[in-house]
C-alpha cells in the first residue's frame, strides 16, 4: 500500500509528541524549554482523611490502591486507600532491618524490598491484608546501604555504594529460589535507579544520567549517558523515556531510543529545587525545597501541567497513592484529593479518521465512580447516539460502545462531564476538558478480503524490502495485503494454505516496550477446531496456549514477536507484532490486546481490536477475508466452579476452573476474585485471560482457611458475574522438632526442612544465604577459608589429605582472655558470638555473628578487644582442611588426578581426614551408634567416633542432650540424617547411596563434627 498522511508524524511518548532536540546526548543550550507548568496557579489539593501511623516512616511507596509505609527502624505497614476517606493500617510486615526501597511486581504479585544490611526479600502481596515473605536473601554487608533497587525480566537489580548487584529470580516447583550474582563494580555512587524497556538508568550526584544492558544472565554493561546539569532527586521511567528531576535544571525529558546515545528532549525549570519524586500512572508527584508540593499530569509530556499545588509544605515524605496525594512525618499521614485527568490520548491522526465501528477508549489517571460514567453520552452531527460505557475491572478505563455503527465523515463528541472520582472530584480543567471530540472517517468499515500474498513471510517484524526513500510504487514484504484499520494498529493477515500470517502494526507506540510487556493475540482457526492465546512479549519471548494449555511454541510451529521499526503506515519507528501459526481452512478469528496508551504493560488497555474472517483454498489459490466491524456479543455468567462449592482441604495452590456457554468468538477473558469475607472488601484478584482456569500462585492463599471466591467475565460488549463459591484449604502440616519447618507448603511430607543449616532456608522458609555466606545455627554468616585442599594421586594411587588445623580460637580465649571471656562464656548468647567467630577469617565476619546474636554483643565487647589484641591470628587462622582427592580409576600412567576438596568454608563444623574414618564395615547393617556425652565438664563436648565407614544398608543411630547439642546434618544432597535439636536419641538411620555425609552441632562445631563415609560392598 501507499504510504498514509501518517508517514513523517511523530506520535507521543507519555501520551503525545517529543519535541525535535539535540543528539549524541548534548542537551546544552539547543535543548528546548519545555512549556510552563502553572505550579503556582494550580488549586490546592484538598485534605479528605488523616491516619495515624502505627510507627513512625521514612517513606511510603504505592501498588496500586495500597501503599508500603517504610518504618523508620524496621518493618512495614500496609495501607489501604480504597476508601481515600477512610485511609487504614491493614497489616504489617516484619523485618529485621530498615527496608530502605521498594519494587512492586503487580502481574506476579510479588514486592521486592532491599534493607539497610544488604538482605533482598520478596513479598506476596496478593493478599495485601496478609503479606507473605516467600523468599530473601542475604546479600552481605557489602550490600548495606542500598539506595534502590530496579526488576528486569527476571532479574532484581540492587544499587548500594559502588556495586550493581543482580540477583536472579527462578521460579521452582518448591517456590522462588533467588541466586546472586557477581556484582558490577561502578566508577562511582548512585544516588537512584530505574528500568524501563529491558534497561538499567542510573543517576548520580554529579547530574550524570546513565543507561546500562539488563541480560537476563552475565554481567550489565553501560549503553550511554547524558549530563542532566545539576543532582537528580528522582528519575521514574516509561519505556525507554526517564523523566529525570535535578536540581537547577528542573523536570527533563530524556530519550533513551538509542541508549548509546541519550537525549534530553526538553525541560523544565519550574522544578528547580526538588527535594524528592513519585509517579502513579501518568501523574507525577514533586516535593520542592520551597516548600511546595505539587501533582503534575505528565500525559502529554509536550505539554505538562499543574494539577495541583500545596503551599507552605514540608512533610518528611510524599507520594501518590491511588491517584491521591499521600504525605506526612512520623506516625502522621494525610490524604489530599487530586482531581482525576484523562490519562490516554487517542492520536489526532486516528481522531480525524476514526473507525465508524470503534470502541471509544478513555483512559483516567485515577479509579472512578462507576455510577459517575453512566452518564457518558455521544452525539454525532449534533444527534444523539444511543450506546453505553463499560468501565473496565481496574475502574480507571472506560470504553463507550455506540449501539449502531457512526455516520461517516461526522463530527463527533462524547460528553464525559458526569465523570467523578471516588472522593467526588470532577474532571481536571484544562486540557481536553470534559469533552472528547474525534471526526469519523469519511466512508463505513467493510470487510477486506485479500488473495494469497506471493511475497513470503520473514516474521522479521519489517516490512521487508520498504524503504521510507522509495517511491510509493515500490513493492515489498505484505505490498499485496490490504490492512484492517483498528484503533491504534493497522492489522494485515494472510492465508498460504497451510499457515495463518498475521501482522499487527501498531502505528501509535513510539516506545521501545519493556521486556514484560506484550501484545496478546486470541485467535480461533479451522472454524474453532484450534484456540490459541499467544503473548508476544517485547524481549522476543512468545507463551503459547493451545485450546486452554501451555505448550512450547516451537512444538506447535507458532513463531513471530515483537519489534521496533518503520513502516509504510509510520516511517518513524514504532512497535511492530509479527506472527505464524498453523491454521485449518475454514472461519477465523482475531482479537488483539495493546498494552495500551498509558503502556501499563500488565493491563490490557486498548479498545481492543476484534475482527473475523475465513481462510481457504489451496496454497496455490489461497484467500483471506478480514473483517474489523466484527462485534462479539456481551458474555454469559461462567458456571460449575471447579473445586465444587463447599470443597474441603484444598491445596494452597489450586487450580480454579469454570464452564461458559460463549464460543470463543465472543473472545471473553475473565477474572477470578478470592477473599475470606463474602463482601470481597480486600480480594485477591487474578487474571485467566481467555483461559477456563488459572492457577493461584504460591503465597496467596493460608492453610486452614475458608475463602470465598467468583469469576467476571469480560469482553468489549459488558461483563457478567457467577455466583459466589467457597472452598476450605488444607490444614498446615505441624512441626514438632523445633528448627524444621513445612517450606514447600504440602502436608503430605511434613516438615521437610531444617532451618539451621539449610542455606535455602536458613532461619525460616526462603531465607537464603548468599555468595560468601553460609547457614549457621539458622544464621547466614560470612564465609571463612577452610584450609587447602588434597591433590589427587597420579596412576591410580590415593590423593593426599589437605593442610589447615590451626589452633582453637576458644583455647586462645581461655588462656589470654580469661577475665573477659569467662562470664561471656556462661551467657547462651555472648558464647554463641565467641563460637560464630571461632569460624571468621575478618572483622566483616565477626560483625555479622554479632548482629545474629545482639543480646550477647554487650558481653562481648570486652571479648573482642582481647581477641584483637591476643587471639586475633588463632581465631582468624584457617580452619581444618577435609580429605585429599582420590587418584585415577584405572590405575594407570594415564589415569586422572582429581584435586581435593577445601575444608569447610563455613567454619561451622570440622572435616573428617582419610585416616580418620573408622572402619566399621563388618558390623554389617545391625547399627552403629554414635554418641556424646551426658557430662558436659569432663571437657570439651565432642562425638564418640565421629568418622566412621560404612557400607550400602547400614545404620546409624546418635544419641546425646540434643536440647543443649542440637544436631544439624551438611548440605550433601542425597544426607539422610536429619536435624535433631530434641530428646535424646533418634531411630537408626539407613545410608543407601555412596557419598559421605556429615553432621555437626552449630553450638560447638569447632570440636562436634563428624561424618559417616558410605561405600558400596
Amino acid at each position: 500500500m501507499a504510504r498514509s498522511s501518517l508517514l513523517g508524524r511523530r506520535l507521543a511518548w507519555f501520551g503525545l509528541a517529543i519535541l525535535a532536540g539535540c543528539g549524541d546526548g548534548d542537551e546544552s543550550s539547543n535543548t528546548p524549554a519545555g512549556p510552563a507548568l502553572g505550579l503556582a496557579k494550580a488549586p490546592e489539593a484538598l485534605t479528605v482523611a488523616s491516619l495515624t501511623l502505627k510507627a513512625p516512616v521514612h517513606d511510603v511507596v504505592a501498588f496500586g490502591r495500597y501503599a508500603f509505609a517504610l518504618n523508620a527502624d524496621q518493618g512495614v505497614q500496609i495501607l489501604d486507600l480504597l476508601d481515600a476517606k477512610k485511609p487504614a493500617a491493614i497489616s504489617t510486615l516484619a523485618t529485621s532491618g530498615k527496608i530502605v526501597s521498594v519494587e512492586h511486581d503487580e502481574e506476579r504479585g510479588l514486592a521486592y524490598m532491599i534493607d539497610s544490611a544488604g538482605k533482598l526479600y520478596v513479598v506476596n502481596v496478593l493478599a495485601a491484608d496478609d503479606p507473605q515473605v516467600i523468599s530473601s536473601i542475604d546479600l552481605g554487608s557489602t550490600l548495606g546501604g542500598a539506595r534502590g533497587l530496579t526488576r528486569v525480566r527476571d532479574r532484581v537489580y540492587v544499587v548500594a555504594g559502588t556495586k550493581l548487584q543482580p540477583v536472579t529470580l527462578t521460579e521452582e516447583a518448591t517456590g522462588l529460589k533467588l541466586a546472586q550474582s557477581p556484582a558490577v563494580t561502578l566508577e562511582a555512587e548512585p544516588t537512584h535507579v530505574a528500568a524501563g524497556a529491558g534497561a538499567l538508568y542510573l543517576a548520580y550526584a554529579s547530574g550524570t544520567l546513565e543507561s546500562w544492558s539488563a541480560p537476563s544472565g552475565g554481567t550489565p554493561s553501560r549503553l550511554g549517558a547524558v549530563d542532566l546539569g545539576g543532582e537528580p532527586r528522582g528519575i521514574v521511567s516509561n519505556g525507554s523515556k526517564v523523566i529525570a528531576v535535578a536540581i537547577g535544571s528542573g523536570l527533563n525529558a530524556v530519550d533513551f531510543d538509542d541508549p548509546a546515545k541519550p537525549v534530553i528532549r526538553q525541560q523544565s525549570r519550574e522544578l528547580s529545587d526538588p527535594s524528592r519524586v513519585r509517579l502513579f500512572g501518568r501523574t507525577l508527584v514533586v516535593q520542592l525545597e520551597r516548600g511546595w508540593v505539587s501533582s503534575i499530569d505528565v500525559s502529554e509530556m509536550a505539554s505538562p501541567r499543574a494539577l495541583t499545588t500545596n503551599k507552605d509544605q514540608s512533610p518528611e515524605w510524599v507520594s501518590v497513592v491511588d491517584g491521591n496525594l499521600l504525605f506526612g512525618s512520623g506516625t502522621s499521614a494525610s490524604v489530599a484529593g487530586i482531581p482525576p485527568a484523562l490519562a490516554g490520548r487517542v492520536h489526532a491522526s486516528v481522531r480525524n479518521e476514526f473507525p465508524t465501528y470503534g470502541l471509544l477508549p478513555i483512559r483516567i489517571s485515577k479509579r472512578v465512580d462507576p455510577a459517575s460514567v453512566k452518564g457518558f453520552a455521544l452525539s454525532c452531527a449534533a444527534q444523539s447516539i444511543a450506546g453505553r460505557a463499560i468501565l473496565d475491572g481496574d475502574g480507571m478505563s472506560v470504553r463507550f460502545r455506540a449501539d449502531t455503527a457512526l455516520p461517516p465523515g461526522s463530527d463527533c463528541e462524547l460528553d464525559l462531564s458526569t465523570l467523578r472520582d471516588l472522593i467526588g472530584l470532577e474532571l481536571a480543567a484544562g486540557g481536553e476538558g470534559s469533552r472528547f471530540r474525534f471526526r469519523t472517517a469519511p466512508a463505513a468499515g467493510a470487510a477486506v478480503t485479500n488473495p494469497g500474498s506471493k511475497y513470503p513471510h520473514s516474521l522479521d517484524g519489517h516490512f521487508t524490502g520498504w524503504s521510507s526513500d522509495a517511491g510509493s510504487g515500490s513493492e515489498f514484504e505484505w505490498f499485496d495485503v490490504k490492512n484492517a484499520q483498528g484503533m491504534f494498529t493497522r492489522f494485515y493477515a494472510d492465508f498460504d494454505g497451510s499457515r495463518l500470517y498475521i501482522l499487527n502494526d501498531w502505528i501509535y507506540s513510539d516506545e521501545k516496550i519493556g521486556p514484560d510487556c506484550y501484545n496478546q493475540f486470541g485467535v480461533w482457526t479451522g472454524g474453532g477446531k484450534q484456540k490459541w492465546t499467544i503473548r508476544a512479549y517485547g524481549d522476543q519471548r512468545m507463551e503459547v496456549r493451545k485450546n486452554g494449555q501451555l505448550v512450547d511454541p516451537k512444538s506447535e510451529q507458532v513463531s513471530g514477536g515483537a519489534y521496533f521499526a518503520s513502516s509504510p503506515n509510520r516511517a518513524e519507528p514504532h512497535t511492530i507484532y509479527e506472527i505464524s501459526l498453523p491454521a485449518a481452512p475454514g472461519k477465523w478469528g482475531v482479537q488483539l490486546h495493546d498494552p495500551g496508551p498509558t503502556f501499563k504493560c500488565n493491563k490490557l488497555e486498548s479498545e481492543p481490536t476484534s475482527v473475523a474472517g475465513s481462510v481457504s483454498g489451496a496454497a496455490s489459490a489461497a484467500a483471506s477475508t478480514v473483517d474489523p466491524t466484527a462485534r462479539p456479543s456481551a458474555p454469559t455468567a461462567p458456571a460449575e466452579p471447579s473445586p465444587a462449592a463447599g470443597a474441603t482441604d484444598v491445596s494452597l495452590t489450586p487450580r480454579l476452573g469454570w464452564t461458559t456457554g460463549d464460543g470463543w468468538e465472543t473472545f471473553t477473558s475473565f477474572r477470578v476474585q478470592l477473599a475470606r469475607d463474602a463482601e470481597f472488601g480486600k480480594p485477591v484478584e487474578l487474571s485467566a485471560g481467555t483461559e477456563q482456569f488459572v492457577n493461584v500462585p504460591a503465597g496467596a492463599l493460608r492453610n486452614a482457611t475458608t475463602y470465598y471466591w467468583r469469576v467476571i467475565a469480560e469482553n468489549a460488549a459488558g461483563s457478567a458475574q457467577s455466583d459466589t463459591a467457597t472452598f476450605t484449604t488444607v490444614a498446615a502440616a505441624q512441626c514438632s522438632e523445633p528448627d524444621t519447618a513445612d517450606c514447600d507448603k504440602d502436608p503430605q511430607n511434613g516438615c521437610e526442612v531444617s532451618t539451621l543449616a539449610d542455606e535455602a532456608n536458613c532461619g525460616a522458609c526462603g531465607n537464603v544465604c548468599g555468595q560468601g555466606l553460609v547457614c549457621q545455627a539458622g544464621k547466614c554468616v560470612e564465609d571463612a577459608d577452610g584450609g587447602t585442599g588434597g591433590t589427587g594421586g597420579s596412576d591410580g594411587a590415593a590423593g593426599t589429605g589437605g593442610t589447615g588445623g590451626n589452633p582453637n580460637c576458644t583455647s586462645c580465649l581461655t588462656t589470654n582472655c580469661a577475665n573477659a571471656y569467662t562470664p561471656c562464656a556462661a551467657h547462651t548468647e555472648c558464647n554463641a558470638i565467641v563460637t560464630c567467630a571461632a569460624s571468621c577469617s575478618n572483622w566483616s565476619c565477626i560483625g555479622s555473628c554479632q548482629q545474629a546474636h545482639p543480646t550477647g554483643t554487650t558481653l562481648f565487647g570486652p571479648v573482642s578487644n582481647c581477641l584483637e589484641a591476643s587471639c586475633f591470628e588463632a581465631c582468624t587462622a584457617p580452619k581444618d582442611a577435609s580429605s585429599g582427592g582420590t587418584g585415577g580409576a584405572d590405575g594407570g600412567s594415564d589415569a586422572s588426578a582429581d584435586s581435593g576438596t577445601g575444608g569447610s568454608d563455613a567454619g561451622s563444623y570440622g572435616s573428617c581426614a582419610a585416616g580418620d574414618f573408622v572402619d566399621k564395615i563388618a558390623s554389617g547393617p545391625s547399627g552403629i551408634d554414635v554418641t556424646f556425652p551426658g557430662n558436659l565438664d569432663a571437657g570439651p563436648p565432642k562425638y564418640s567416633m565421629p568418622c566412621i565407614l560404612i557400607s550400602t544398608n547400614g545404620k546409624v543411630g546418635f544419641y546425646g542432650p540434643f536440647a543443649t547439642y542440637p544436631m544439624v546434618p551438611g548440605s550433601e544432597a542425597g544426607n539422610p540424617i536429619t536435624a535433631k535439636s530434641s530428646g535424646t536419641g533418634t531411630p537408626f538411620i539407613p545410608f543407601t547411596t555412596p557419598g559421605t555425609y556429615t553432621f555437626y552441632s552449630p553450638t560447638a562445631p569447632s570440636t562436634m563434627y563428624g561424618a559417616i563415609k558410605v561405600q558400596a560392598p
